[in-house]
């Protein structure tokens, strides 16, 4: 399903938008950049975390820095996180039925 909504937005790319389409802009409400530095052993172990939990380094460390401010806040899901751990079942879906 996400490779042939992939292929049809290739396709599909320079069209219109229609009056159903919503328009939006991920993240646009987190106006401020933090950069921090780490060695590589400590980027390799944040990357590897990431990779586990299908998120991507910088949205782990974001998770991370926020859990710390309000660690008795009750963080609902994102909808990138809720999309993350539905591609991750799929993928596990498709890998235990390839592997039977």
């Amino acid at each position: 399903m996400l490779r042939d909504e992939a292929e049809h937005a290739e396709q599909n790319k320079d069209a219109a938008p229609t009056s159903d389409t919503t328009v939006t802009r991920p993240g646009r409400e987190r106006a401020k950049v933090l950069s921090l530095r780490l060695n590589a052993e400590e980027y390799e172990q944040l990357a590897a975390q990431a990779e586990v939990a299908g998120v991507g380094p910088s949205t782990l460390a974001r998770s991370m820095i926020l859990q710390a401010l309000n660690p008795g806040e009750d963080v609902r899901p994102t909808k990138e996180w809720m999309a993350s751990v539905s591609q991750r079942l799929e993928r596990l879906e498709a890998k235990t039925a390839s592997d039977t």
